[in-house]
């Protein structure tokens, strides 16, 4: 007989949970308390930085690609990427699990493995949480992060002639969800960048630490819901607009013969999102001085436009001016169609080319 959480019951499953955490730096009196007691200093330069995040079953999961582990990775991964974005260095998490009657024991210890390593990798302490029975499978997240005042990135400070720059390759997810969708025959790197994208939804944590501890940059969002959204966030929350150029948006060289089976442009395919990867906003004087002091960052950073004073979203594609559209993912409204986000941008009911600026 399978053991599930309502065989067993809620305190039984919270000892299970609580016996993968174990021992954790930086916690006081340990788990199992009203709250988690953070044994930290913040000095008169730093402040907190607070995220909550819900997630629940990823495409790799339902593809069964995965076990449990990297639902738990990317609930995790996912709270984190917003600690970092915002230019701080994330400290601890909290974790609220929402779980079915019917949920397995052994799957919710193949997320317990996911949450514990994800935890040691990103160097957070796993603070508590909390139980509850619900229809779906969900966990919540809360992390917090530590950033000096000098380098806290928020969205609203973007500059008019700012370089808007992403990292990493955007469409990965959205061309995996296809393939594996499509039952397309893969190459063996096509199936391996494929299965990244679809498993490892992590942030470029690294790379976001270092950007962010250089001063330079001016503000800074992660690409959650597709990089229109993204650009959205910052400008707009600015007073201003922008100019991309869809040639310079990023897209995995190794996913090319896929992309051209969608007939996809490299914005559209941007606009899905589930990369996970960052935009950041810098003057140019300040990126050629990152470019100087790293320039081991070349290829992992990409110019796609610049930030403009004349509150306009455009982008440039194949010579021709379009007005850029907002098409995020967005859970609260529904799609004329009933198809999801990503099933919407594959048929072409969804884009982020607007009409001809004329």
């Amino acid at each position: 007989m399978l053991k599930t959480v309502e065989s067993l019951g809620e305190r039984e499953v919270i000892s299970i949970i609580t016996g993968h955490i174990g021992l954790q730096n930086h916690l006081y009196k340990g788990v199992g308390h009203d709250a988690g007691f953070l044994d930290i200093e913040v000095e008169s330069d730093e402040v907190l930085a607070i995220n909550t995040d819900r997630s629940g079953l990823n495409a790799a999961v339902k593809f069964g690609l995965d076990d449990g582990q990297c639902v738990g990775d990317f609930a995790i991964s996912h709270a984190v990427s917003d600690i970092v974005a915002s230019g701080a260095k994330p400290i601890s998490v909290a974790i609220a699990m929402l779980l079915p009657a019917d949920t397995e024991i052994s799957f919710l210890e193949q997320v317990m493995v996911g949450i514990v390593d994800a935890a040691k990798r990103y160097g957070v302490t796993i603070t508590g949480g909390d139980t509850k029975k619900n229809s779906e499978f969900a966990l919540v997240v809360t992390a917090c992060g530590i950033a000096k005042k000098t380098h806290v990135l928020a969205r609203n400070t973007v500059k008019a002639d700012d370089l808007l720059v992403v990292t990493g390759n955007l469409g990965s997810f959205l061309l995996g969800m296809y393939a594996k969708k499509n039952d397309l025959p893969l190459t063996l790197i096509e199936s391996i960048v494929i299965d990244k994208a679809l498993i490892e939804q992590r942030p470029p944590f690294d790379l976001g630490l270092k950007l962010s501890g250089t001063g330079l940059m001016n503000a800074c969002t992660d690409i959650s819901d597709g990089l229109p959204a993204a650009i959205y966030n910052l400008c707009a929350a600015s007073g201003l607009g922008c100019k991309i150029y869809d040639a310079d948006i990023p897209v995995s060289s190794q996913l090319k013969r896929i992309q051209e089976l969608t007939q996809l442009s490299n914005s559209v395919l941007s606009s899905a999102g589930g990369d996970w990867e960052y935009l950041y906003a810098i003057s140019p004087d300040s990126f050629n001085q990152l470019m100087k002091q790293m320039p081991e960052l070349y290829e992992s950073l990409s110019v796609i436009g610049t930030a403009e004073s004349h509150g306009e979203f455009i982008i440039e594609k194949a010579g021709e001016d379009h007005y850029l559209i907002n098409n995020e993912n967005d859970s609260f409204k529904k799609s004329p169609s009933g198809r999801g986000h990503f099933a919407q941008i594959l048929s072409g009911e969804s884009t982020p080319l607007g009409d001809k600026v004329i």
